[in-house]
């Protein structure tokens, strides 16, 4: 297929009803839940390729294949974003000769990498602010057009959002080696930052907004606040992986467990947390033990008989305690998947449970000592497929209770 060098709006509608709708049928980015955008994010592939654009697309090109992609996902069908005709006159100053027409712009492929679609999507349109779009850096040709070197996905995100000039700084000249030294410096020679650094300037940029009395707040932000926020409540806060020493109920892990509080909710999050760092409370907070028990409150809280869930908490947190009475190991999420792992070695029903995620089978664990430690309670089961994942822990040793 080809995809021409004309503007989107040419192709796709002035307002890109092809890819978004009718304006009407649109909700806007900002109204979705985390599930209902990560949905999103899951019908659209990762990375598109652009070397069949040839060796030196334009940037109406490689956004036509984007928007391409993007109908045929129907992904964006029905949503509403921000839409920006203009960067000029925002709070970042900048020159007027610093902007130049994306119609002159293009990418040399044997230096640029294709396009990270979803990243385009979350950390450019989804959120998409004008004053934050930085400077690319370019190669500006004799003919008058520009190779961006650096800002490639900012500037397909411009284009979608009805910007048509774009600022970059640039060096002038007709060599190719320009374009691979300039890509060098921004991508080869930069220091990503972790997802703990993602985290903790998305807290502070939160703290900071709400003290200046900004309603710009931005909900990935605020959530991420109401994170560090419940880990405070119990001592418990990330930090950096690979730093010297972690110390108790500091966790490395902040990416997953993210994951975890849009996957379970705030409340079982809460409850998790509060648990491990009462239980495993002079021990590092290990993502396994608070992800298998958010998978296990969860089973108990929809399918058991509790109707108090701080009496539930307390049971398990007495079920925990039973087994694991030393505050400084906190290995219960590795006792539980080595037996699973002894189960899937040396049983002939192996297949059977081979496939069990991993937050099932420590719940199944959970449960097991929870069985032990309050018999005469009720306990919602932990199933896999029909099948009980009991069964496939069976050498997850528990003393009996005399």
């Amino acid at each position: 297929m080809s995809y021409p060098d004309k503007d989107p709006k040419e192709i796709y509608g002035q307002d890109l009803i092809k890819v978004f709708g009718p304006q009407a049928q649109r909700r806007h980015i900002s109204t979705l839940t985390a599930q209902e955008k990560q949905a999103i994010l899951d019908k659209v592939p990762d990375y598109v390729e652009t070397d069949d654009l040839g060796n030196r697309p334009s940037f109406f090109q490689i956004t036509n294949k984007v928007l391409w992609v993007l109908q045929q996902s129907q992904a964006l069908n029905g949503i509403d974003l921000d839409w920006c005709p203009t960067l000029a006159n925002r709070a970042m100053r900048r020159h007027p000769d610093h902007y130049f027409p994306v119609s002159k712009a293009y990418k040399n492929n044997s230096v640029q990498r294709g396009i990270w679609l979803r990243h385009l999507l979350k950390d450019i349109l989804f959120q998409f602010d004008p004053n934050h779009v930085l400077m690319g850096l370019a190669r500006k040709l004799t003919d008058g057009t520009a190779n961006l070197n650096n800002g490639q996905h900012r500037t397909v995100g411009c284009i979608i959002m009805g910007i048509r000039e774009v600022p970059i700084e640039w060096v002038d000249s007709d060599l190719e080696s320009v374009d691979v030294d300039l890509y060098a410096t921004d991508n080869l020679h930069t220091l990503s930052a972790s997802p703990f650094d993602e985290f903790r300037i998305q807290v502070r940029r939160n703290q900071v907004r709400k003290a200046e009395g900004r309603t710009d707040l931005i909900a990935d932000d605020i959530k991420c606040e109401h994170i560090f926020d419940i880990h405070a409540r119990y001592g418990s806060r990330f930090v950096e992986k690979g730093q010297e020493e972690t110390l108790a109920r500091e966790c490395t892990g902040v990416g997953n467990m993210i994951k975890y509080y849009d996957t379970y909710g705030a409340d079982i999050y809460e409850r998790a947390v509060s648990i491990c760092c009462s239980v495993f409370s002079k021990a590092t907070l290990a993502t396994g033990n608070a992800w298998g028990l958010m998978e296990f409150l969860r089973e108990q809280t929809n399918n058991g008989s509790w109707e108090n869930p701080a009496e539930l908490d307390w049971a398990v947190q007495q079920a925990l305690l039973y087994k694991y009475s030393d505050p400084k190991k906190s290995g219960m999420h590795l006792d539980i998947k080595k037996a699973f792992a002894d189960f899937i070695d040396n049983s002939s029903k192996a297949n059977l449970y081979m496939d069990c995620p991993e937050p099932r089978r420590i719940a199944g664990g959970i449960l097991k000592l929870c069985k032990t430690s309050s018999p005469d309670l009720t306990w919602a089961p932990i199933n896999y497929q029909g099948r009980d994942v009991l069964d496939a822990l069976r050498s997850f040793y528990v003393m009996p209770k005399a």
